[in-house]
Formats: C-alpha cells, sequence, structure tokens
C-alpha cells in the first residue's frame, strides 16, 4: 500500500498538523409560511468532515465516522456524540446535534484515497449488528470498504454470525482470543492483506492476542490499526497503561517500522484513539 516509511509518515504528519481539529458546525433554522422547521447544519472549519469515506460510514450506519444531524428531542444513541451549539444571542436556547461516536474516517481518508482504485486485500475484525437504537447495521463498515475501495478484496470475521447482504464481502465466525481459530482462518483465506484493522472485542487483552495471530498475515508496507483505544483509566481498569504496554510489546517483540498511540481530536475524549502500526 505504501511504498516506503517516509511515504507513510508524510501522510500521518500532514493530518496531524493540518486536519486533526475539533469541528465547528453551526446551526440556521427557518420557519416556513405553515410554520414548519427547516433546519440547516453548515461546517464552519475548511478541513471537511464529510469525505468520501465519512459519508460511506455514515451511508452504512458505521460509527467510524460521518457528517452531523439534528436532534431535537436530545436521544441518547450511543454511536452518537451530542454537541450542543449557542443559537442568537448568549443566553438563548441552544441547540443540540449529533455526530458520530468516531471520526477515525477523516485520517483513514487522508492515509488510503491514493490506494482507492487498487486491488488491495483488506480485513477486519468486528462485524456488529443491527441496533436500531444506535443507528448500526450489521457489516456498515466493511460495506463502507467495498464502496470506497471498489476493486478490492473485502474480509471480515466476528464472534458472533452476521448479516451480509454483499455476497462479495467474505466473513468468518471467528474468537478474537482464540489463537489457534484466527490463524486457521486466515490460513483458510490464504492472502497477505494491505491493512488489517481490529474494531472487535476493545480490550487491550484481546487486542494484543488477535495482533499476535493477526500481524504475521500482514504485508510488507501495509498497515494495522486497532480501534477505539481508551486512554483513560477507567471503571479501575488501568486501560491506558496496558495499552502502552502492548505498545511496548509490540514495538519489542515484532519491531514494525512505525507503531504510535494517536489520538484523533473529536467531542468523544474518551476512545477515540487508534494504535496504528506499520510493517
Amino acid at each position: 500500500m505504501f511504498k516506503s516509511l517516509s511515504e507513510f509518515k508524510a501522510k500521518v504528519d500532514e493530518f496531524l498538523i493540518n486536519d486533526n481539529h475539533l469541528q465547528q458546525w453551526s446551526v440556521t433554522m427557518q420557519h416556513d409560511e405553515y410554520g414548519i422547521i427547516s433546519v440547516k447544519i453548515t461546517e464552519q472549519n475548511k478541513t471537511s468532515y464529510s469525505t468520501d469515506l465519512c459519508n460511506l460510514f455514515f451511508k452504512y450506519g458505521s460509527d467510524k465516522g460521518g457528517g452531523a444531524y439534528f436532534d431535537p428531542l436530545n436521544t441518547d444513541t450511543p454511536s452518537f456524540v451530542r454537541v450542543e451549539l449557542p443559537y442568537g444571542n448568549p443566553g438563548e436556547d441552544k441547540f443540540s446535534i449529533k455526530v458520530t461516536n468516531h471520526n477515525f474516517s477523516r485520517f483513514y481518508h487522508k492515509l488510503f484515497k491514493e490506494n482507492k482504485e487498487k486491488k488491495l486485500n483488506i480485513f477486519e475484525m468486528g462485524i456488529g449488528v443491527d441496533n436500531a437504537l444506535a443507528y448500526s447495521k450489521s457489516a456498515g463498515s466493511l460495506s463502507a470498504w467495498k464502496e470506497y475501495f471498489s476493486n478490492s478484496n473485502i474480509f471480515g470475521a466476528d464472534i458472533e454470525p452476521a448479516l451480509i447482504k454483499d455476497k462479495e464481502i467474505k466473513t468468518f465466525v471467528c474468537d478474537q482470543t482464540n489463537n489457534k481459530q484466527v490463524k486457521e482462518m486466515f490460513k483458510k483465506i490464504n492472502k497477505k492483506f494491505n491493512l488489517i484493522l481490529d474494531d472487535g472485542l476493545h480490550c487491550p487483552d484481546g487486542n494484543y492476542s488477535f495482533f499476535c495471530s493477526a500481524y504475521p498475515f500482514l504485508k510488507k508496507g501495509g498497515v494495522y490499526i486497532v480501534e477505539d483505544v481508551c486512554l483513560t483509566e477507567e471503571e479501575n481498569q488501568n486501560l491506558a497503561s496496558r495499552h502502552m504496554k502492548n505498545l511496548e510489546l509490540i514495538r519489542k517483540e515484532y519491531k514494525p517500522r512505525f507503531a504510535e498511540l494517536i489520538n484523533i481530536v473529536h467531542n468523544n475524549g474518551t476512545d477515540n484513539n487508534l494504535l496504528v502500526v506499520y510493517k
């Protein structure tokens, strides 16, 4: 996918320097002659939160990224976070909009947009299930990857059977903590991968277990990403310390050319972080 470490790092640095900011939104409301309110949400920063990939994740029901929508009822939806915006003069009512719980799509678009037309092998652990409350759909991100990387082979796995509508997306039932199962799955696929993503168990032990089994199946020059890395010590689980330990182990045991924990700035200040490895 990337010919050199310098090419890969240039993309990462460009994003972190120029694009890694909190988006500003503005809401305008109008009443028509019948008293019906129309709402328009506008991006204020020059770097868009509505890249091709952001829109695809939103379209297919993945929380990896997307735009914003008006939420007049202030409903609780796990795949979104609420942003309150002032309207009019100070002290007046605020408006609430919803943005997806993560905005990884902007980082991914920066990294991968020159590779969209290539024939790649892409694998994601964690398919998910339909959840009306969370506005999430089974295989939402796999469907988005398939449309974004239109010439690529897309694979996915989950510990539970998942609903896959696209027959071109090949999926497996697999426990990411079971090293034997993971290795057998990759041997059955019989391919090396340009991109492997872990959006599965979301715990340090599960992440590291899957990495150890899956990393040998990543091509040289390929990218391995663990999503939703929590860098706070929530619920006395020492999550940040355990993720840092994983990073140290990866660097020591596997010696990748790049391995970093990257914070993607967002209204979600808890787990909007990625562990990014370049082989």
